[in-house]
Order: C-alpha cells, then structure tokens, then sequence
C-alpha cells in the first residue's frame, strides 16, 4: 500500500517537476541532500482552505521522502496575506484578520473625533484608534463567553462584578463570599425580564468553591464558577 501510494505520488506531473528542480533525488537508493541546487524550498500557497491543503499535502511528502531537507532546516513556510487593501495606486497586504481590523479601524478613525463626558472631552487620533481596536478585542471575547451564557444581561453583569480570581469564588459552606452573593442579586434581577426559571447557589465540598447557577426560559442550566471564569476567553474578556 505505501508502495502504491509512492509510485502514485511519482506520477503527478507537478512532483516530478519539483524533484527535478531540487536536484537531490528521491528515495533510499538516489536522495542525497548534498546534491540539492537550493538552499532554501519555500512553500507559498493561497491563504485559503485549498492553499492550506495544499500545503500540508507539500509537508507530508518532504516529511516522508525528503525528511533530511527539514531536519537541516531546509524548508520553509511562507506567510500569505489573507487581504489586499488599494487606495488610489497603493496597495497594502495583509496576513489575518486581527491586522486587517487594525488597518480598518485606523483608517475609520482617521479624521473622527469623539466627545464624552460631561466636559465633552475628545477621543481622536491614535487614542481613538486605540480605544476601538480594544473595544472591538473585547467583544469578540464577550461573544465567546456569551456562548455560556446564552443571555447578554448575564454576560454583561460578570465584568462589572469583577469575577476574576478563585479567591471570588472561594468561602465557607454557610457563608458565600461578596462577590458570588452579589452575583444572586443580580441573576434575580434578571429572573423576570429574562424569564428564567429559577436561580440558585451552590457549595463544591471538595474544592470549596461556590458557584451560581440559572435556568433559562427553555430550561437550561448555566453555571457561573471558577471553571468558567478559568477559561482563556473569559480570561481575556476579563483583561
């Protein structure tokens, strides 16, 4: 069966190509990494799902015919850009969706000034450009949590509670600590406007930590504790 698969892989008119460029040969009997005419073989493939394949495809024949080229540090990735922005004739690459945010962000805020405060202080420039690409890192982690939750009020109420270390959630069994008994008022403010069902704390005995727990309109549990504020996207909302 390997055998088959090695003389299929010999067969693509692609690979062939590649090894005669490289000039080291294939296989037991012929590779000789001495006799390679580069230094360096660097794989570029599209910045999607395809160019990935591809290029995983790429590493797993050098890794099973060519390994000593990666072994001495032969073989290289290339980073492709994931967009492309022009404006008038300059055109500006860029790697992922994290830069592309930046840039949009930048240029949206170029020339914006926000008031705030009843000083009507202003927000402009770089400050302003900063202020948003944090909020915007802030949301993305706030989704992320809300997936929990699966309630916006709820997810919204737990960094203004601060839960973020496990002394929060730590204290004697017939005595919550502050911030998880602030925690209950909240969830029962909550209960009507969001219908749920009931709200309840709870003591863990063998790790001694308490948790608060809801259950929503359709009948879900969702449980508000150390394993969760632990989490890195809680974490990272939390920062």
């Amino acid at each position: 069966m390997e055998k088959a698969r090695y003389d299929k892989t010999l067969g693509h008119e692609d690979i062939r190509a590649m090894i005669t460029a490289l000039g080291c040969g294939i296989g037991k009997d012929d590779f000789d990494p001495a006799k390679r005419r580069y230094h360096k073989v660097i794989l570029m493939t599209d910045a999607d799902v395809d160019g990935s394949h591809i290029r995983t495809l790429l590493l797993t024949f050098f890794f099973r015919h060519m390994t000593e080229l990666i072994k001495r540090g032969h073989v290289y990735i290339a980073q492709p850009p994931l967009y492309s922005i022009k404006k008038g004739k300059s055109l500006q690459y860029i790697k992922d969706d994290r830069e592309f945010v930046k840039v949009m962000v930048k240029r949206a805020a170029d020339g914006v000034v926000v008031r705030y405060g009843e000083g009507a202080a202003r927000l402009e420039g770089a400050p302003l450009t900063r202020f948003i690409t944090i909020l915007n890192e802030y949301l993305t982690f706030f989704d992320k949590v809300n997936k929990r939750m699966r309630d916006e009020k709820v997810t919204e109420a737990l960094p203004r509670l601060d839960l973020s270390k496990r002394v929060d959630f730590e204290g004697e069994k017939k005595n919550p600590p502050k911030k998880i008994a602030q925690l209950e008022k909240e969830l029962k403010k909550l209960q009507k406007p969001q219908a749920f069902k009931s709200v309840a704390l709870r003591y863990d005995d063998e790790h001694n930590l308490w948790e608060a727990a809801f259950v929503n309109s359709q009948g879900a549990e969702h449980v508000i504790n150390w394993a969760l504020a632990s989490t890195p996207e809680y974490r990272q909302m939390m920062a």
